[in-house]
Protein backbone atom coordinates (compact mmCIF):
# COMPACT_ATOMS: atom_id res chain seq x y z
CA UNK A 1 0.00 0.00 0.00
CA UNK A 2 2.69 1.86 0.96
CA UNK A 3 4.65 1.74 -2.72
CA UNK A 4 1.19 2.53 -4.59
CA UNK A 5 1.06 6.06 -2.31
CA UNK A 6 4.45 6.82 -2.98
CA UNK A 7 4.29 5.86 -6.89
CA UNK A 8 0.78 8.03 -6.89
CA UNK A 9 2.59 11.22 -5.22
CA UNK A 10 4.86 10.93 -7.92
CA UNK A 11 2.92 10.72 -10.63
CA UNK A 12 1.19 13.87 -8.99
CA UNK A 13 4.42 15.95 -8.23
CA UNK A 14 5.45 15.25 -12.17
CA UNK A 15 2.15 16.52 -13.32
CA UNK A 16 1.32 19.41 -11.14
CA UNK A 17 4.73 20.69 -10.76
CA UNK A 18 5.01 21.91 -14.17
CA UNK A 19 6.83 21.53 -17.40
CA UNK A 20 9.72 19.89 -18.09
CA UNK A 21 9.82 21.22 -21.82
CA UNK A 22 13.29 22.98 -22.73
CA UNK A 23 10.63 26.09 -23.42
CA UNK A 24 7.17 26.50 -22.36
CA UNK A 25 6.33 28.09 -25.55
CA UNK A 26 7.45 24.53 -27.47
CA UNK A 27 4.38 22.48 -27.92
CA UNK A 28 4.93 18.50 -27.01
CA UNK A 29 4.37 17.63 -31.02
CA UNK A 30 7.40 20.02 -31.69
CA UNK A 31 9.38 18.23 -29.08
CA UNK A 32 8.17 15.28 -30.20
CA UNK A 33 9.23 16.22 -33.77
CA UNK A 34 12.78 17.35 -32.68
CA UNK A 35 13.40 13.94 -31.04
CA UNK A 36 12.15 11.97 -33.99
CA UNK A 37 13.91 13.88 -35.95
CA UNK A 38 17.44 14.86 -34.35
CA UNK A 39 18.33 12.00 -32.35
CA UNK A 40 19.50 8.54 -32.82
CA UNK A 41 18.32 5.67 -29.82
CA UNK A 42 20.38 2.95 -30.86
CA UNK A 43 24.40 2.59 -32.13
CA UNK A 44 25.49 1.45 -35.85
CA UNK A 45 25.03 -1.82 -37.56
CA UNK A 46 26.96 -0.27 -40.86
CA UNK A 47 29.32 1.43 -42.21
CA UNK A 48 28.73 4.75 -44.30
CA UNK A 49 30.89 3.05 -46.70
CA UNK A 50 28.00 -0.11 -46.81
CA UNK A 51 25.28 2.62 -47.70
CA UNK A 52 27.40 3.60 -50.68
CA UNK A 53 28.62 0.30 -51.78
CA UNK A 54 25.52 -1.87 -51.57
CA UNK A 55 24.15 -0.42 -54.69
CA UNK A 56 26.58 -1.69 -56.77
CA UNK A 57 25.45 -5.17 -56.65
CA UNK A 58 21.49 -3.72 -58.23
CA UNK A 59 22.79 -1.68 -60.91
CA UNK A 60 22.66 1.97 -59.13
CA UNK A 61 24.19 4.92 -60.21
CA UNK A 62 27.71 5.99 -58.53
CA UNK A 63 27.20 7.57 -55.57
CA UNK A 64 30.16 9.78 -55.63
CA UNK A 65 29.02 11.07 -59.13
CA UNK A 66 25.59 11.19 -59.20
CA UNK A 67 24.42 11.32 -55.25
CA UNK A 68 20.97 12.57 -55.98
CA UNK A 69 20.70 9.32 -58.53
CA UNK A 70 21.50 7.11 -55.96
CA UNK A 71 19.79 8.11 -53.10
CA UNK A 72 16.62 8.41 -55.39
CA UNK A 73 17.74 4.25 -56.67
CA UNK A 74 17.89 3.34 -52.80
CA UNK A 75 15.24 5.02 -51.55
CA UNK A 76 13.11 3.35 -54.35
CA UNK A 77 15.03 -0.09 -53.83
CA UNK A 78 14.38 -0.17 -50.10
CA UNK A 79 10.96 1.50 -49.88
CA UNK A 80 12.10 5.05 -48.07
CA UNK A 81 11.84 7.91 -48.37
CA UNK A 82 13.60 11.89 -48.71
CA UNK A 83 14.47 13.18 -45.47
CA UNK A 84 12.44 16.03 -44.91
CA UNK A 85 14.77 17.35 -42.50
CA UNK A 86 18.56 17.93 -42.32
CA UNK A 87 20.12 14.21 -42.32
CA UNK A 88 23.17 14.23 -44.00
CA UNK A 89 22.03 13.34 -47.28
CA UNK A 90 20.59 9.88 -46.30
CA UNK A 91 16.30 8.63 -46.52
CA UNK A 92 14.39 8.98 -43.51
CA UNK A 93 14.67 6.03 -41.24
CA UNK A 94 18.55 6.28 -41.78
CA UNK A 95 20.38 7.97 -39.43
CA UNK A 96 24.40 8.69 -38.74
CA UNK A 97 25.31 6.49 -35.46
CA UNK A 98 27.49 6.32 -32.83
CA UNK A 99 28.07 3.35 -30.12
CA UNK A 100 27.46 4.47 -26.27
CA UNK A 101 30.92 4.25 -26.20
CA UNK A 102 31.81 6.72 -28.57
CA UNK A 103 34.61 4.18 -30.44
CA UNK A 104 32.38 3.16 -33.47
CA UNK A 105 30.33 5.20 -36.18
CA UNK A 106 27.91 4.38 -38.81
CA UNK A 107 24.25 4.18 -40.10
CA UNK A 108 21.48 2.67 -38.36
CA UNK A 109 18.22 2.88 -38.47
CA UNK A 110 16.09 5.26 -36.33
CA UNK A 111 11.71 6.11 -35.57
CA UNK A 112 11.11 7.55 -38.97
CA UNK A 113 11.54 4.69 -40.81
CA UNK A 114 8.09 3.74 -39.14
CA UNK A 115 6.80 6.99 -37.69
CA UNK A 116 7.32 8.91 -41.46
CA UNK A 117 6.39 8.79 -44.75
CA UNK A 118 5.24 9.86 -48.15
CA UNK A 119 2.15 11.04 -49.87
CA UNK A 120 2.19 11.98 -53.38
CA UNK A 121 5.29 12.42 -53.29
CA UNK A 122 5.72 14.68 -50.49
CA UNK A 123 7.68 13.29 -47.46
CA UNK A 124 5.91 13.88 -43.60
CA UNK A 125 6.96 13.05 -40.06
Amino acid sequence: MRARSLILGAVLATALGGSSRASDQESDAEQGRKILTGSSFIGPAWTEGAYAKVGASWGAPDPEKDPEGYARAFNTRYGLHPAPYPNNGLPMGLRKATSKDGKQTGLQIDCMACHGGSIGGTSYV
